[in-house]
């Protein structure tokens, strides 16, 4: 055996050796009693060694045991008090029961103990910290630093058969993190783009001498803008400049909320029209080109809202600035005739038309839809109009159209639709832009062949990759873009009387008589259409009112509650049989009164409240209820909330007219 071998054998457990000789001294006693008794002796004191020597091992172990705790446990516990982070205990009721030198270093106090942390920093919002504790959910600045704050809820010892709770808050400094991270974002890029709305209309309407001075003017005054904030402009067409700036000097553009849209307005320079701009703004795009795809659909935006303003697009938040002046007409028609001639194109490539318009139909999305059918019928295509949730003040209308032989068959329900609808069909949404406003939503996926079709301010919602739109903001309704195609669609055109009324009945609805939003080409499309056969008289008929909505509208106006002296609010919450048309009738009775240049008038409906608002032209309504997810035009607009109390909604409308208000006098 080896000396490793004799090692381990003698490392083995005491207890068998003694076994042994117990065994080997019991056999002793056969051959020797006395040598046995003696072996007994020394048996007895190599039991008592053993038992001393292992009593002293253990008392050693044990004492090196907890030397080693108590040297664990005081280095723990000098890391936790000597943590470069606040550390602070609280209990259940908020009060500080400990807290390590950092943290006493942020308040700048050594006595803290026993103190309601919320009286020593009342920004700390302690009950949401502690509802979502383990996470950094609140920042907070202390003497000019800036600290988050993490949470976590723990038991505490048992006292008086009752658990104790209490909660430790962490403080991490992230005053250089969010200084550096200022500092990069300060330095990002910003891709702005901008459009002279009306180059073409100023320029022909200025006498050709001072053509240069204005162009001169207009060109100078971009340039200083731009240079007042450190940005590189190009132009790169005739009424187009491209600018790129750092953040932090596009921070000091939004905080004059683009008042550049105002100075533009003041150019005089021989001009007899103002001039507009449209600006499309891109940031914090995840690559330059993303940067600039932001700023390109910005400035669609702005364009189709109208002009005139601008929008921020930063992913998928869009910012709204300006906006509140008229949409300014486009006097030449070149553009009405390229979409004649394009939508002629797609209607002769398809195997077919269907049209369909938004929930609700009224007199304008009607007369659209008839103005498309007349339009494929003498390109002679199949034609349909998808019409489903009847609106009762176009019954009437209705009525003719199922009484003629061939519109009859063009009214169809979504079931039809869904059944004839293919790929090759051409899909035309009229008086409406929106997919969720749009009356029957699944038809937009069916086709790829889309066209829209709009007089609406353009929103952030938009019909997906159509392959033609027409949206000018300037129409007085759907109705006039419609009749302004059909001129250019062909020579030998002919409407009969019905078509004539119908989309001129959708023209005086939305222009109330020609009162509002009505331009020299709305006259232009009426006197087209009276010279087709349209008949005053029966439209004058279709707009005729029943004592019942004349009594709901006198009481309307009797609730109306006034705000800044010129804007009028009321709420009928009272069941009504179409709330959408009494709230549109008594938002127009409002603006009868003396001094009221706005009004909105909300009534409940069966899961909701609908808004209606009209304007003189001053305050710009459209803005107002996109606050509340609605949309429209700047006299007229519109919106529905779902699921909340007509009270919630009129504090709602409140608030967005006050900060609309509020906008306006910066």
């Amino acid at each position: 055996m080896d000396n490793k071998t004799i090692k381990n054998f003698f490392k083995r457990d005491t207890r068998m050796y003694m076994a042994i000789i117990f065994f080997l001294v019991v056999l002793l006693i056969y051959f020797n009693w006395r040598m046995a008794i003696l072996g007994f002796a020394v048996l007895s004191g190599l039991f008592y060694y053993n038992l001393l020597t292992s009593h002293r091992l253990r008392k050693e172990w044990k004492h090196y045991i907890e030397s080693l705790m108590t040297t664990a446990d005081s280095a723990s516990k000098s890391a936790v008090v000597n943590l470069p982070i606040g550390i602070v205990v609280l209990d259940i009721n908020g009060h500080i029961r400990w807290f390590n030198p950092y943290f006493g270093n942020i308040l700048k106090q050594e006595s803290l103990l026993g103190e309601d942390i919320r009286k020593k920093l009342p920004e700390l919002d302690l009950d949401k910290t502690l509802k979502r504790h383990d996470e950094g959910i609140q920042e907070i600045q202390i003497n000019n630093r800036i600290y988050r704050v993490y949470a976590k809820v723990f038991k505490g010892p048992q006292f008086n058969q009752r658990l104790n709770y209490f909660a430790a808050l962490y403080w991490q400094d992230i005053t250089d993190f969010r200084q550096i991270k200022d500092e990069l974002t300060d330095k990002k890029i910003v891709i702005s783009i901008i459009q002279v709305d009306n180059y073409d209309e100023v320029i022909q309407a200025t006498e050709e001498s001072k053509r240069p001075q204005v162009i001169a003017e207009i060109e100078k005054a971009i340039g200083l803008w731009a240079q007042k904030h450190e940005a590189g402009l190009k132009k790169f067409s005739q009424d187009k400049f491209l600018m790129i700036l750092e953040h932090k000097q596009f921070k000091k553009i939004e905080e004059e909320r683009f008042a550049v849209l105002d100075q533009f307005r003041e150019i005089k320079a021989g001009n007899t029209m103002p001039v507009t701009l449209s600006i499309g703004v891109g940031i914090n795009g995840k690559h330059p080109q993303e940067t600039s795809h932001f700023a390109h659909r910005a400035l669609d935006l702005a364009l189709g809202r109208g002009g005139d303003q601008a929008v921020v697009k930063d992913g998928d938040k869009v910012l709204f600035y300006g906006g509140k002046s008229k949409a300014i007409e486009k006097r030449t028609r070149v553009k009405a005739r390229i979409i004649a001639h394009a939508l002629r194109e797609l209607i002769e490539g398809s195997s077919k038309v269907v049209v369909i318009g938004h929930k609700v139909p009224d007199m304008d999305s009607l007369g659209a839809a008839v103005g498309v059918i007349k339009a494929a019928r003498t390109l002679e295509k199949e034609a349909y109009h998808v019409f489903e949730n009847k609106n009762p003040s176009i019954e009437m209308v209705l009525e003719n159209l199922q009484q003629d032989e061939y519109y009859k068959k063009t009214l169809i329900t979504k079931e039809q639709a869904l059944r004839i609808i293919n790929p090759e069909t051409l899909l035309v949404v009229v008086d409406t832009h929106r997919p969720s406003f749009v009356s029957t939503p699944e038809l937009l996926e069916k086709t790829e062949k889309i066209v829209v079709i709009d007089h609406h301010r353009r929103g952030q919602e938009f019909i997906k990759n159509p392959m033609l739109i027409y949206l000018e903001p300037y129409a007085s309704s759907t109705c006039e873009l419609i009749t302004e195609i059909l001129q250019y669609l062909k020579d030998d055109l002919k409407i009969s009387e019905l078509e004539a009324n119908v989309m001129l009945a959708g023209i005086v609805m939305d222009t109330k008589n020609f009162a509002f939003h009505t331009g020299v080409r709305t006259f232009e499309a009426a006197s087209f259409l009276r010279r087709a056969g349209a008949d005053t008289t029966f439209i004058h008929r279709l707009f005729q009112e029943d004592m019942e909505s004349i009594v709901n509208c006198i009481e309307v106006v009797k609730k109306a509650e006034i705000l800044y002296d010129k804007i009028a609010v009321s709420l009928f919450n009272q069941k009504a049989k179409n709330p959408v048309l009494l709230a549109a009738q008594g938002a127009n009775a409002l603006l009868n009164v003396k001094g009221i240049t706005a009004s909105f008038v909300m009534c409940e409906a069966d899961d909701g409240v609908v808004i209606s608002g009209r304007s003189l032209g001053d305050i710009n309504v459209q803005v107002v209820l996109e606050r509340l997810g609605g949309g429209g035009h700047l006299t007229v607009a519109g919106a529905q909330l779902k699921g909340v109390s007509s009270q919630e909604a009129m504090e709602d409308l409140k608030q967005a007219i006050k900060e609309y208000m509020e906008e306006g006098e910066d």
